[in-house]
């Protein structure tokens, strides 16, 4: 990673890691489970808005110990609310 000159991801351990690595021009898709107690720690980032996701991201994920709340599908057709222009054009601006 600390070849990168960018990093695109969901949040994972990975989004994580490129935090860690200081990797420049990060990139997060707005997932479900995001909120601000778990966003990439003390690196700058660019989020990528997930328009079904509104903000509710505690109504999916609260620290519980549960899985992710909504089944399969409901978690996929969030996560199909993202389209792939909007994240290339973010992509694109990072490299501005």
């Amino acid at each position: 990673m600390k070849h990168c000159h960018a990093f695109l991801s969901v949040d994972t351990a990975l989004m994580h890691l490129a935090a860690a690595m200081k990797v420049p021009n990060q990139i997060v898709i707005e997932a479900p489970t995001l909120n601000p107690t778990n966003v990439p720690y003390g690196n700058p980032f660019t989020l990528v808005s997930n328009p079904a996701v509104k903000g509710r991201n505690l109504e999916y994920y609260r620290y519980n110990g549960k899985p992710i709340q909504g089944t399969n599908e409901e978690i996929i057709a969030l996560m199909n609310s993202v389209k792939v222009e909007a994240v290339l054009s973010v992509v694109e601006n990072a490299f501005r």
